[in-house]
């Protein structure tokens, strides 16, 4: 369903009707109207359709965003199918590291929130509408994902990952006990200095209670468990490098942080997060620390294109009053480098 939804906003914006493409693609009207509206799954299509689709979509210049999310959107449905379809083998999100686009797909199912990537996407509003989940189905996912994280062994490693990413995505139900339900989850004690799977647990829990409305753990978390320790600091841009899709190919295991990696640039991981400094955005704090910390370790990327402006809304975001102290002073720092390196870039 995620995956029609991501095609139907593709083909609008190549402004092509339904006929059109379905003649583009030599398949009949009610084959691309079953894609779009669920009805028939594009996996259960040969291989080459989806390279098909993506081409002539591609030709007929619909937004790149919109064709290149059809590969998360399919993803995001796999997720989505297991997580309702229970059938004894250990859910995908114990041995799958889900990236940014994949979870913002998956929000959007389950909350409505489309993506601010996709075209007509706000980010804080319902866009052209959630993909067509019927709420019995949203609260089925949301009940399992609650299963997930009760009943996984956060003493192992893939337990852990599965904790953490079933409770973060159990975390957007409207229900009223949600906060409640998240309250008596086991709490994750990260030990001071290192890297562990707790520690990857303990950060999620303060960004989650950030997003919702509550920044004070995650202050803590920076200052006490992050800021200053260089192989942390390492293991959270590492992080974020492949959440944000700086990484080639899927990540297993949160292990990852702190293994052996290819070299990535940033420049992706800069656009996103100049993307987040939104003074609405729970967990703006961490987005500025990583911020800060990015631009520390790769100065060349003050002169990339997503650095354009950027000082601007440094300085603006960093007189708001919604910052910690540390914020507001990484913020100023990033604000003097960007302009130090790259004096045109606010042109």
């Amino acid at each position: 369903m995620i995956a029609g939804a991501v095609l139907q906003l593709a083909r609008r914006s190549a402004s092509l009707s339904q006929e059109a493409l379905a003649e583009r693609l030599q398949v009949s009207l009610d084959t691309l109207q079953g894609w779009e509206s669920g009805r028939r799954r594009l996996p259960a299509t040969r291989v080459e359709a989806l390279v098909d689709v993506r081409h002539e979509l591609a030709a007929a210049g619909a937004d790149h965003q919109a064709v290149a999310a059809l590969e998360p959107a399919l993803a995001a449905d796999w997720l989505l199918g297991r997580t309702l379809e229970a059938d004894g083998r250990p859910h995908p999100l114990a041995g799958l590291v889900t990236t940014r686009q994949v979870h913002d797909l998956l929000v959007w199912a389950l909350t409505g929130r489309q993506p601010s990537w996709l075209p007509g996407g706000a980010g804080n509003g319902t866009g052209n509408g959630r993909p067509g989940l019927a709420a019995p189905e949203r609260r089925a996912v949301f009940a399992r994902l609650r299963d997930l994280a009760e009943g996984a062994d956060g003493r192992r490693q893939d337990g852990a990952q599965l904790r953490r990413q079933a409770a973060f995505l159990a975390a957007y139900d409207p229900a009223a006990d949600t906060a409640a339900w998240l309250a008596h989850l086991p709490a994750a004690n990260a030990r001071p200095g290192e890297w562990s799977p707790e520690w990857v647990a303990a950060r999620s829990r303060a960004v989650t209670e950030a997003a919702r409305g509550n920044p004070d753990l995650l202050r803590w978390f920076i200052d006490h468990r992050l800021a200053g320790n260089d192989q942390l600091e390492r293991a959270q841009l590492a992080w974020n490098a492949a959440y944000y899709g700086e990484l080639p190919g899927p990540q297993r295991s949160e292990a990852f942080m702190v293994g052996e990696l290819p070299a990535w640039r940033g420049d992706r991981l800069l656009g996103w997060l100049a993307g987040r400094l939104d003074p609405a955005c729970g967990y703006v704090d961490l987005i500025a620390h990583e911020l800060w910390a990015l631009l520390a370790g790769r100065h060349y990327l003050a002169t990339e294109p997503a650095a354009a402006g950027l000082a601007n809304r440094v300085e603006v975001l960093a007189a708001a009053d919604v910052l910690s102290d540390r914020s507001r002073r990484e913020l100023g720092e990033v604000a003097y480098l960007l302009r130090a390196l790259n004096p045109k870039g606010d042109r």
